[in-house]
């Protein structure tokens, strides 16, 4: 009967549902953050493969798969077979998540900032403004209520401008032929 661990490479407790094929009622395991359990009970191999289907569209992956993670997407979870996964592997699946939320975060930014540009500018067209909006500055700013740690963790500014030359206006010009827009992170 093989032993299956679930690690949390998250920063937050995790409560891992699943089902066995013969159970109708499902089972619930804490894991806290950073940290691993074995699953309980007398699993059978077939009850092992349910499980990590189960988890499988979620993203959880086995630990061997984490020395070859590249640019593969967010996976907090990770489970390994008759022994546990090391810290090391686990801190490693860790910083990965830490990154790829980053980087999720950060097109999510610009992409905001893109879409009010946009808005803004549609807008300024649709009231027959004589100039309208060239560029749009956003800055977000991560704020600690903790004294101790005053530096934020994010402190990002996005620009949205027209790829436009001065003088040049898109008053008219149906929005498929407008010019593209650009955004920078500052």
């Amino acid at each position: 009967m093989p032993k299956m661990f679930v690690a949390n490479a998250t920063n937050q407790p995790h409560d891992f549902v699943y089902r066995l094929p013969e159970h109708a009622a499902a089972i619930r395991v804490p894991i806290r953050a950073g940290g691993q359990v074995q699953l309980p009970g007398d699993l059978r191999l077939k009850d092992v493969e349910a499980i990590i289907e189960q988890h499988r569209l979620y993203g959880m992956i086995e630990a061997g798969e984490i020395a070859r993670l590249g640019s593969r997407p967010y996976a907090g979870l990770c489970y390994s077979l008759d022994r546990q996964t090391t810290p090391e592997r686990i801190l490693t699946l860790y910083n990965h998540n830490t990154s790829v939320l980053v980087e999720r975060g950060k097109k999510l930014r610009t992409d905001s900032a893109i879409a009010i540009h946009e808005n803004m500018q549609q807008q300024a067209l649709e009231q027959h403004l004589p100039d309208p909006l060239r560029a749009l500055e956003t800055t977000v700013e991560e704020i600690h209520r903790d004294a101790r740690d005053p530096s934020p963790e994010i402190n990002e500014g996005v620009r949205v401008a027209n790829d436009l030359p001065r003088g040049v206006t898109v008053a008219g010009k149906p929005r498929r032929e407008r010019a593209s827009r650009r955004a920078t992170i500052q």
